[in-house]
């Protein structure tokens, strides 16, 4: 999985890698590694991302999974 529909959400709504990252709490390296699968998303991650990106919680699967 490389998270294509994560990654349109994450421009759509942020632009940038980088402005996610900061909206998160994150380093923009350590989100690079969650979107190409070298770093594992926590519970929490998951669900602060579905908040910042507006996706319901009912198609997280389809975001993360």
């Amino acid at each position: 999985m490389n998270y294509p529909k994560l990654r349109g959400a994450i421009r759509e709504k942020f632009e940038t890698q980088e402005a996610f990252a900061q909206a998160m709490g994150l380093h923009p390296t350590t989100l690079s590694g969650k979107l190409q699968e070298r770093v594992d998303w926590t519970r929490r991650e998951i669900m602060r991302a579905a908040d910042l990106l507006g996706i319901p919680k009912d198609e997280l699967a389809s975001y993360f999974f």
